[in-house]
């Protein structure tokens, strides 16, 4: 069986809990994966929600929670979404990747096309 603290100091199981956290015997294992293809583990409490996931990312990965766009099961994870409730489990394997930035309004072209009249024979 598995222990947090095989995860070294920087995961701390108890530092994150949401009103529905099931305490240390919940306590999940999971594996992230980023876009390099890395592999890492961290600890959670099944119970907690997936900001909290992203803390625990943060303090192991090194990525903001701003940066961090979490996705399981083909689905992007929301922060307030619980991770019981978005059919995480123990050892599931959660894709790491990086919100895009931008929304910036898209250019018009220099370029200007006239119309040309149709006539339709009939």
């Amino acid at each position: 069986r598995w222990r947090a603290s095989h995860f070294g100091s920087r995961c701390q199981l108890r530092s994150c809990r949401s009103p529905h956290s099931r305490g240390a015997e919940g306590a999940m294992r999971l594996f992230v994966r980023d876009l390099a293809g890395r592999t890492f583990p961290v600890a959670v409490d099944g119970g907690a929600d997936v900001a909290c996931l992203q803390q625990q990312i943060a303090a192991v990965a090194g990525v903001s929670e701003d940066e961090q766009r979490l996705i399981y099961g083909g689905q992007s994870l929301t922060p307030s979404a619980l991770l019981d409730a978005c059919g995480l489990a123990d050892d599931s394997t959660v894709f790491l990747s990086l919100e895009l930035s931008g929304g910036g309004k898209k250019r018009k072209s220099s370029k200007s096309y006239a119309t040309i009249p149709l006539r339709l024979r009939g």
